[in-house]
């Protein structure tokens, strides 16, 4: 029996969980976000010509998975609409064991490829990434009030990277001197004591499902937790440079940093060290290149770096954060 319908076949009896009936399955379409979270995914038709998207998940992570699939229903019921809950099965479980493994179900929100670079020239995105941001600056406030236990703090997580550079990676340490220089000299003395809120975590365009003109979706909530509050404002900011460092002033950004200032959403302590706290979670990037020996990455990332420190003050004027 081709191995196609061996795997409908047992598509057919795992998907009865959740009373679907398949009928027909795309194990190569295109699905945003990034195929690492899962140890696979597809998505799946059933006879009513509706569309999800079935994950297969490393079982030592359902405890976190189910978590974050409760935030995620909260933030959904609480009126998000760009947040797309994952559908629980008969028994009303997020994640549905079938023969010795283990399976997430959510709706496949048909989304628009990102023209890159181009799309860094579209002040509407920017406009859009901002209000997402202040939509759950505020949704996530009333959903999430406890922000005064563990938060992650980038500055203990630095500080470990560089324990380890110490050891393996002593020429990397060396460029990255001066970076830290600056970075304890204000930025380490005032971050743990900034305001929190809960964060997307990883929140940049790809992790975003987009139409021609709107933002449809979005995805990947799996560092999602209590952060410094304009932590998901400096990763997609560092993302967007690191596509192309003219847009760290150009329309995307002009755009996204004046709608965030007008909103009033984060303090403006936290807005006064926003080209910092960009720096710092670059730290986290370069971790992963060098944690993937990804050479090409890690050179290119320490270049970025370097950009950054050399432009904090021309950031601080773009961003008006002086």
């Amino acid at each position: 029996m081709p191995e196609t319908q061996m795997d409908m076949q047992y598509l057919k009896s795992l998907l009865k969980n959740w009373c679907i009936d398949p009928s027909d399955v795309f194990p190569d379409a295109w699905i945003a976000g990034s195929p690492e979270r899962t140890l696979r995914r597809m998505v799946i038709v059933d006879t009513r010509e509706k569309s999800f998207v079935l994950e297969e998940i490393f079982p030592p992570a359902m405890g976190r998975k189910q978590d974050i699939a409760g935030i995620i229903d909260d933030l959904s019921r609480r009126g998000m609409k760009q947040v797309h809950p994952y559908c629980p099965d008969q028994r009303g479980d997020v994640v549905s064991g079938y023969d010795g493994r283990f399976w997430q179900l959510r709706e496949y929100i048909r989304g628009c490829i990102l023209p890159r670079p181009e799309y860094l020239e579209d002040a509407w995105r920017g406009e859009a990434l901002a209000e997402f941001l202040i939509a759950l600056h505020d949704t996530s406030e009333k959903a999430h009030a406890d922000t005064e236990g563990a938060a992650f703090s980038i500055i203990r997580f630095i500080d470990g990277f560089m324990t380890k550079l110490r050891t393996y990676r002593p020429e990397v340490l060396r460029e990255l001197n001066p970076l830290l220089d600056y970075l304890a000299d204000e930025f380490y003395r005032v971050h743990d004591v900034l305001p929190r809120s809960f964060c997307h975590g990883d929140y940049h365009p790809l992790n975003v499902v987009w139409s021609e003109k709107e933002i449809l979706s979005v995805i990947d909530w799996e560092f999602c937790g209590v952060k410094t509050e304009a932590y998901d404002l400096a990763l997609l900011l560092g993302c967007l440079g690191m596509e192309d460092p003219r847009a760290l002033i150009g329309p995307l950004i002009r755009s996204l940093m004046t709608c965030i200032r007008e909103s009033g959403i984060y303090a403006s302590d936290s807005l006064a060290v926003l080209p910092e706290l960009v720096m710092a979670l670059r730290f986290a990037w370069l971790s992963e290149w060098l944690r993937k020996n990804d050479v090409e990455m890690v050179c290119l990332e320490l270049d970025y770096l370097s950009l950054l420190f050399h432009n904090q003050s021309t950031l601080k004027s773009a961003w008006r954060c002086l």
